[in-house]
């Protein structure tokens, strides 16, 4: 394998100016060798992006839930089902550091 594709949706943690996911992502590239694309689908057409229509029905399987707790957002994203599959939640045991710059500062316009 001398290639992969990254099929990315147009959400802010993909940015090109997360430069964090950016830097790594050139790493592992030069780590292994590999090309990396990325495809991004049009802005305006979510419907190609299949996570959409999940998101959807999650969305409307916790209509009228008060999502107050922790607890409460996993039992019930846990009991959500699509196509029939139910849904695998994890929760995160580490946190993620916030504003880790890789490169220096970006110039502002004049």
């Amino acid at each position: 394998m001398k290639r992969i594709v990254i099929n990315i949706d147009n959400g802010p943690e993909w940015s090109g100016r997360r430069s964090q996911f950016l830097k790594r992502l050139v790493a592992f590239s030069d780590m292994t060798g590999l090309t990396i694309r990325m495809i991004h689908p049009p802005p305006s057409h979510s419907k190609y992006n299949g996570i959409e229509p999940y998101w959807a029905g999650l969305d409307k399987s916790w209509h009228g839930y008060l999502l107050s707790r922790v607890g409460v957002v996993l039992h019930r994203a846990s009991n959500f089902v699509w196509k029939r599959v139910r849904t695998i939640v994890q929760l995160p045991e580490t946190t993620y550091e916030k504003d880790i710059k890789a490169v220096g500062k970006r110039k502002t316009d004049a």
